[in-house]
């Protein structure tokens, strides 16, 4: 580029005040951000330290309405919105501000994830919730003696159990410093919590109060095999009365209460091995349960549910003395009941999604021998053949044909994952899973194509699983082009550096998933074009990615080329492969790999058995398998 010639100084040469220091100018974006910033963040945020407990309270509803939108929380965060809630108004003497100051930490945490719990953890918000939950413990007790709250203060106390415990899952949930740090401060709150479910089994007070204890139990217990074992020697905690207790009548619409004390039970059998009868027919019961509880749930009215605008945008209103809503659970204000119910029965299929997945990697685990295949019984082939395999089709296919609105896609793509494995982790492959295969296929290739890495990298895993089942048969499903364009974006992913906006772990992830699906087709596809194309790929990505430069160190970045190395293995395991020769010999693959030998030695080596034993043993057993690989197939043609 030419520079620009030095002449006399004009308009445009003058200094903008408002410029970057880089030269470039400030965008539109940034200046109504600016705007924003100084007409309505900074006021508002000033207006939470007023004197006036109406500008206060005005100032935090406000804020707490504009933190859904991204930009808006985002401008608020950067003027410290967090410690002033913290200073300000969690400290407040009106219990009401409070509340709902726990409401918004717990919605930002939401949002933000890690880098807001862990502030938060620094902050010391512990000491506000334990403050919290002596006054819940205090309000209970009064509550237990048969005494009464107005309903303003019975609807805020609810609200402010509900917001504490959700506040302490998420902290504990974004890490595991974070989560150990809670761990270790956990008991009183898990007594208090299961007073609180007691308190609503004898007589039903809240189904969200409720469902937000049961919440925090199933939570901790999916985390912690040592949290089931102290809940079940809790003298007051009764899994069957909490069970019988959300089957009431007042209870028949609240699948999600039924789905969490499913999981708690399927916990509760796992981690203390009490199936009352064979590990397959108590997964199967429990499978059977979740999905008649889920089952009758109708899409449709989660979907209008979900499209249908709340009230949040309109002005604040205060409800009248003389009204008084029907049922305890129906919000005073924000969005409707009918949303409220449609969230949770959505949050109860997801849930049940996730305990299908967590079912199948227990039935993947053959207890007496980890390095033999499992056996499964026919009753829980059958629950999941039948019951799961069709629900979670029809899920797939109602996110497919409606946008992915109920956002379930890749949690239903991670169950089929597993069901997959499981059924190739056991002694014989089910027949009828051959059945189910076709149309899965088909469906995962449509409900795939989008930008989702997470949601391609799933997909990938379960066709991996699939190719490896039906073999030959793989050969109708894909193409020369099908292959190019994997390899094609594979490629481009592999190259780190040149993906800055990409997560690489999730990245690695993909590549993993990509390897094992084209290396399994590449073995069956009875074409020597497409398995020599692959077989390059892998070539490529072992030299790539032996370089710790590109790996990383990231776990799954090492576990690339160790498995690429097996599949090289086994793609090229018998000389009278029909490609083997064209391939293998023809290409040198033999000296490749003998100058590829030291390069393998020196990466593994260098795998820190502190990131994962388990890899360590993998690539060790990889590179002794090169060497061995090497002399057979050299001696092979001989």
């Amino acid at each position: 580029m030419g520079k620009l010639r030095k002449g006399r100084r004009n308009q445009r040469g003058r200094v903008n005040p408002i410029a970057r220091k880089d030269g470039t100018s400030v965008s539109k974006q940034e200046l109504k951000d600016e705007t924003t910033r100084q007409n309505k963040i900074v006021p508002l945020i000033s207006q939470l330290s007023s004197s006036a407990l109406n500008d206060r309270s005005v100032a935090l509803n406000a804020i707490t309405v504009l933190c859904e939108d991204k930009r808006m929380r985002k401008l608020l965060l950067k003027e410290r919105l967090i410690p002033v809630i913290m200073e300000q108004t969690l400290t407040d003497d009106n219990d009401e501000l409070v509340v709902e100051s726990f409401g918004l930490l717990r919605n930002l945490t939401i949002e933000e994830g890690y880098e807001v719990a862990k502030f938060l953890w620094r902050s010391d918000i512990w000491t506000s919730i334990e403050t919290s939950l002596t006054k819940i413990q205090s309000t209970l007790q009064f509550l237990a003696e048969d005494k009464k709250l107005d309903l303003k203060r019975t609807f805020m106390f609810y609200d402010f159990v509900e917001n504490i415990l959700s506040l302490i899952v998420l902290i504990a949930s974004c890490s595991l410093d974070l989560y150990e740090s809670i761990y270790s401060k956990i008991e009183p709150v898990v007594t208090l919590t299961v007073e609180i479910l007691n308190w609503n089994c004898q007589k039903l007070r809240s189904v969200n109060l409720f469902n937000s204890a049961l919440d925090f139990l199933y939570e901790f217990a999916s985390d912690s095999a040592e949290f089931v074992v102290s809940l079940s020697q809790l003298p007051s905690f009764s899994l069957n009365t909490i069970a019988e207790a959300a089957n009431l009548p007042a209870q028949k619409n609240n699948a999600l209460g039924r789905v969490y004390i499913e999981g708690l039970r399927l916990h509760f059998m796992e981690v203390k091995g009490d199936y009352n009868r064979s590990k397959s027919e108590a997964c199967a019961q429990v499978i059977q349960n979740l999905f008649s509880i889920v089952t009758p749930i109708d899409l449709n009215e989660i979907k209008k549910q979900l499209s249908a605008p709340d009230n949040a945008e309109l002005p604040l209103q205060k409800q009248k003395q003389e009204e008084k809503p029907q049922d305890i659970d129906v919000p005073l204000g924000g969005e409707s009941a009918e949303k409220t119910h449609a969230k949770a029965d959505l949050q109860a299929i997801e849930i049940a999604i996730d305990i299908l997945a967590s079912i199948c990697e227990l039935l993947a685990i053959n207890e007496q021998d980890p390095l033999q295949p499992v056996t499964l019984d026919d009753i829980v082939t059958s629950v999941i053949l039948t019951t799961a395999f069709s629900s979670c089709l029809q899920l797939l296919k109602f996110s497919r044909e409606n946008s992915d609105v109920i956002q379930l896609t890749t949690k239903v793509l991670m169950a089929f994952n597993n069901i997959s494995w499981l059924f190739l982790s056991s002694v014989s492959v089910p027949v009828e899973w051959y059945g189910k295969i076709p149309e899965l296929w088909q469906e995962i290739e449509l409900s795939s194509v989008n930008d989702d890495l997470e949601l391609q990298k799933t997909s990938l895993s379960v066709m991996w699983a699939m190719t490896k089942a039906v073999g030959p048969e793989v050969k109708d499903k894909v193409s020369l082009d099908n292959v190019k364009s994997l390899l094609r974006k594979c490629t481009a992913l592999s190259q780190t550096g040149e993906n800055p906006a990409e997560d690489m772990h999730l990245v690695f992830e993909y590549l993993l998933s990509a390897v094992g699906f084209m290396g399994s087709v590449a073995q069956v596809i009875q074409n020597t074009e497409i398995t020599a194309e692959v077989s390059e790929f892998l070539f490529s990505l072992i030299s790539h990615f032996v370089d710790e430069k590109n790996n990383l160190k990231d776990t799954k970045a090492l576990e690339i080329p160790v498995e690429c190395l097996n599949l090289i293995y086994d793609i090229f395991g018998d000389a009278e492969y029909p490609y083997d020769e064209p391939i293998f010999v023809q290409r040198s693959y033999l000296q490749r790999l003998e100058q590829m030998e030291p390069q393998v030695k020196s990466f593994y080596k260098k795998i820190d058995k502190k990131w994962s034993t388990e890899l360590k043993l993998r690539a060790e057993e990889a590179w002794m398998n090169l060497s061995r690989f090497i002399e057979y197939k050299r001696s092979e043609r001989q």
